[in-house]
């Protein structure tokens, strides 16, 4: 749904600035005007599909979350692009188990997180 894309978003941005405060020696601003550099996401795919069958009854017996991010970095100051790139996470978990199934999503958005905090951090 269009408002759990929302929620994902903001957790995605909120993990990612937590990630970067707390792990880095780089900060995080609200101000662009003062932003040395700029990086900019958005999510590009959900997807809750069946991952495992059971071979009883081909029914799904595990579902996978996948989430796909793209994401691109600016130095603001060189007038440079650092990196754009896709970012994929994924997790499985039971079928018809909802806490699971939230589970499996939070896991998939900290691999993103972990995943262009690295991105990030690598490239600065």
């Amino acid at each position: 749904s269009g408002a759990g894309i929302a929620q994902y978003r903001g957790e995605l941005t909120g993990g990612i600035a937590r990630k970067i405060e707390s792990q880095s020696s780089l900060r995080t601003t609200p101000s662009m005007a003062l932003a040395d550099a700029l990086l900019d996401g958005a999510i590009v795919s959900y997807s809750d599909l069946p991952s495992q069958l059971s071979s009883k009854t081909e029914r799904a017996v595990t579902n996978r979350i996948t989430i796909v991010v793209q994401v691109s970095m600016e130095d603001r100051v060189k007038k440079e692009q650092l990196f754009s790139q896709t970012f994929v996470g994924f997790a499985d978990y039971p079928v018809g188990n909802y806490a699971a199934q939230q589970q499996a999503i939070h896991l998939s958005l900290n691999q993103i997180i972990d995943d262009i905090f690295d991105k990030v951090v690598s490239g600065w």
